[in-house]
């Protein structure tokens, strides 16, 4: 995970020192169609929810013109989780 002291989270403190890199992971990971709120690894968290925080965080810093490419594909819509 690529941290980076001056990074700022724009919509949430949770964001703070993580680069664009990393969100762009987390939101990969977190958009996995097998991910579930029951898995080991998501400990009850909301696959959707998550990607759509990190997702915003992107778009912020993208608007923001703090990184060079959007956010890319919402993997929520058409999801028969959400």
């Amino acid at each position: 995970m690529s941290t980076s002291k001056n990074v700022k989270g724009l919509t949430s403190r949770e964001f703070d020192g993580r680069d664009a890199a990393t969100l762009r992971y987390w939101l990969e990971w977190w958009c996995d169609p097998d991910r579930s709120p029951d898995g080991i690894e998501e400990r009850g968290r909301d696959p959707i929810a998550e990607a759509k925080k990190v997702w915003r965080e992107l778009d912020a810093r993208y608007n923001a013109g703090s990184v060079r490419n959007p956010p890319g594909d919402r993997c929520w819509e058409g999801s028969t989780y959400d």
